[in-house]
């Protein structure tokens, strides 16, 4: 009796595993296969557009609720204008571009320049507006930083 069972078990087992097997391949040979001739043009993802926000607002936004700022604007590409605060190095040496976002001049934020921004931040002059595209956003320690960021006339 127990081997009756065993067998029919183990030949329950290899049927399920053998249909899988089938049912797996089956499935697998009847997507299409995206290749540059089956391709038009328009079914192609258009470049994301950088979401439009000034220094003051998205600092404003931030300050008020970080949680819900992270959700309007993490993981989305930013075009943020504001005036220059200062132009600065950072510790490892790369561009930092910060904008005020009050009235006091007390806050800012900070914009991470990529690598070879340096003879563009050369030009600029403090007070005058700026406009950077960034691609990462956070708050540390109470101020907003961006990230990955490449001066808007320069794309």
């Amino acid at each position: 009796m127990a081997k009756k069972v065993f067998w029919a078990v183990t030949g329950s087992f290899i049927g399920f595993v053998f249909i899988m097997f089938v049912l797996a391949f089956a499935t697998a040979n009847d997507q299409p296969t995206a290749s540059p001739a089956n391709v038009s043009p328009s079914s192609t993802i258009p470049a994301p557009t950088a979401l439009k926000v000034s220094a003051e607002k998205l600092y404003a936004d931030y300050d008020a609720n970080e949680v819900a700022a992270d959700n309007v604007y993490e993981a989305r590409t930013l075009q943020v204008t504001g005036f220059i605060s200062s132009i600065d190095k950072g510790p490892m040496g790369g561009v930092h571009v910060r904008m005020g976002a009050d009235q006091d001049g007390i806050n800012d934020v900070d914009a991470a320049m990529n690598d070879g921004s340096e003879s563009h931040a050369a030009q600029l002059v403090k007070g005058y507006p700026v406009t950077v595209v960034c691609t990462d956003v956070s708050r540390i320690i109470g101020s907003v930083m961006l990230d990955h960021c490449k001066f808007a006339s320069a794309e």
